[in-house]
Formats: C-alpha cells, sequence, structure tokens
C-alpha cells in the first residue's frame, strides 16, 4: 500500500458525553473535578467533592491512614474542655445541690432535697465575644442522665443563658429535659420554642449537639450524630452569657444526677 493512499475506513468519532466521566463507586469526573454522584453543592450531608484546585468538601466521615500537613488554619473559635477544674467556671448552689470534678468528667447532682439545684456555666468573658445573633456556632455534650422512675426534674444543657440563669435575657439553645422527656430548646425574650426528641435513652451516654446556621437562620438539633429535628428563627443582634450551662433541679426529694464528659464550642470568627 502507498503511504500516500487514503485508509480504506475513516470513522468520524461520535460524542457520547460532555467532559464527565463514569466511574466505579457511583462517583463522577467533570470539569476537572471528582465527586460522589449524590454531591450538590453546599448541601451538608450530599456527598463529597474534590475539585481541581485542590479543595474539598465532604460530609462528615472517618479518615483512615496519616495525614501530613504543613499548617491548619482555624476560621472558628474552637474551645473543647474535659473538665480538669473549674476554673474558670462559676457555679449556682440551691439546696443539697453539689458538683464534682472527676478524671475526664463533671458530675452534678441535686441531692435528696426537694427544689435543690445546681448549675455549671462558663460566662462570655473571651476577648471573642459570643454573638449568636450575628455568627454560625455550634455547642455539644457527651453526657448521661441516670433514670429513675417517678422522679421530677428540670436539666438544661446548651449555650447562652438558658432559663435566664445568668441574669440576662435569656437567648440560649440546646436541649431541655424534663421528667425523663429530652427536648430541643430556642429560647429568646419572648420564651421557650421547645420540640420533643423520642428515641433516646437518657441513661446511655449520648453526643449531643446543637448547630446554629447564621445564613438560614436555622438551629438542627442532633443526637449521636442524627439529625432529630430543626427550628427556624433569627436570634437578635446581642452579645449574651454562657458559652457553657448545664444544671439539673429535682422537683421532689429525690437525687437527680448528671454526668458530663466533655463539652465543646465552635463560632465562627
Amino acid at each position: 500500500m502507498n503511504i500516500e493512499d487514503k485508509p480504506e475506513y475513516n470513522f468520524k468519532p461520535i460524542k457520547r458525553q460532555s467532559n464527565i466521566v463514569n466511574a466505579p463507586g457511583g462517583s463522577v469526573m467533570g470539569g476537572g473535578s471528582v465527586s460522589s454522584t449524590n454531591f450538590v453543592t453546599g448541601v451538608s450531608g450530599s456527598g463529597w467533592n474534590l475539585d481541581a484546585t485542590g479543595n474539598i468538601e465532604a460530609n462528615d466521615g472517618t479518615f483512615r491512614g496519616t495525614l501530613e500537613t504543613d499548617s491548619i488554619f482555624f476560621k472558628r473559635q474552637f474551645i473543647y474542655t474535659c473538665f480538669e477544674s473549674l476554673d474558670g467556671w462559676e457555679t449556682d448552689v440551691v439546696g443539697t445541690g453539689a458538683v464534682t470534678v472527676n478524671l475526664g468528667s463533671l458530675y452534678l447532682k441535686t441531692g435528696a432535697t426537694n427544689n435543690s439545684s445546681i448549675l455549671v456555666a462558663n460566662r462570655n468573658l473571651s476577648v471573642l465575644p459570643l454573638k449568636i445573633g450575628e455568627k454560625s456556632s455550634l455547642v455539644e455534650y457527651g453526657l448521661v442522665i441516670p433514670i429513675l422512675t417517678g422522679d421530677n426534674y428540670t436539666a438544661y444543657f446548651g449555650v447562652g443563658d438558658l432559663n435566664g440563669a445568668l441574669g440576662g435575657d435569656g437567648e440560649s439553645y440546646g436541649f431541655k429535659v424534663v421528667n425523663d422527656t429530652l427536648y430541643a430548646l430556642y429560647s429568646v425574650v419572648a420564651g421557650e420554642t421547645l420540640t420533643e426528641i423520642t428515641g433516646v435513652t437518657l441513661s446511655d451516654f449520648n453526643v449531643y449537639r446543637t448547630v446554629y446556621d447564621f445564613s438560614k437562620k436555622l438551629l438542627s438539633f442532633y443526637v449521636n450524630g442524627i439529625l432529630k429535628t430543626t427550628i427556624s428563627t433569627a436570634y437578635p443582634v446581642v452579645s449574651i452569657e454562657g458559652r457553657f450551662v448545664m444544671s439539673i433541679k429535682c422537683t421532689d426529694s429525690v437525687n437527680r444526677e448528671m454526668y458530663v464528659a466533655y463539652a465543646t464550642f465552635a463560632q465562627d470568627l
């Protein structure tokens, strides 16, 4: 065959897809990015994405392996405590209420005297003020409340001036327990908004997280990583008291207890 001869067959390319390649495991690649098929930009819980510039967006998950990095930058004020001491905290004791610092936990009890209570709180004394009305934030507690059938009590754990306990206007969010019934809590000057949460055994160790999305004006309440409910709201633009507030009160002559393993707070800078 002469090298100048034309090929006997010369098929015209057929365009099948536009810059997208299906890959194993339900992922797709397009425009220089790799993402899961359920990924939606900016939507929490919608898979993962790695773009061409190296940015990674992913839902909560588990990382396995060794991570090496040149630097880590925090875009939030972040506080974590497992209560090494009560330095920097304040307590309010009524009746036979008491608090004890244990290794890696905090023990609150009312004692067996009617209307006794204990409150432990950290006031807003930071150089970075607590501004629920202006910034996104979250608070998380790992704790246990032993169940005693027939006992009457009220417990709070969250952020802000829960139940007006710190003498402010009551702006707060978190969880409330009344007689072994768990509620999501949103509170402002006008009063509390409560939504009952079911399917949680209070006497088990549970992780309670509340997230406030300032852009959406939305509170999301999680227990052990599972979204239980949301409350749409808008806080006034004020600095409020109390990054951490925990309290328990008995309304009968029976001791009630709360064991708190750790607490975490974060707020956008």
